[in-house]
């Protein structure tokens, strides 16, 4: 997947994946507090991870049941669902694209 096709999908702006590596927001082993929006950061890139959960069990889910792999897509879709909601992380209108699965498998 291109960096063009990576933000296309995940809606652009803050870029996620070196939001997730930026000195700012990255490992605090050394006493300096985390940043003010730091919540706000995990909120976007976690919403933004779930239009990829979207997107792959939409456009590409009959290519994971070729590869035997359902069971493993399915579960880290749950780790993410569990985490996310358990911390209030992502809203729930964020999650209705998957609102039907998401009954069947984590509720």
């Amino acid at each position: 997947m291109t960096s063009d096709n990576f933000d296309a999908l995940t809606g652009g702006g803050v870029n996620a994946r070196s939001a997730a590596v930026e000195k700012d927001i990255s490992c605090r082993c050394s006493g300096i507090p985390f940043p003010k929006n730091f919540i706000q950061i995990c909120k976007k890139i976690l919403c933004r991870l779930f239009r990829v959960f979207v997107h792959v069990y939409i456009h590409h889910f009959d290519r994971i049941l070729l590869m035997g792999a359902e069971a493993h897509v399915n579960t880290c879709y749950k780790h993410f669902y569990f985490f996310a909601t358990e911390l209030n992380l992502i809203e729930r209108k964020e999650l209705e694209p998957l609102k039907e699965m998401t009954s069947r498998m984590c509720l």
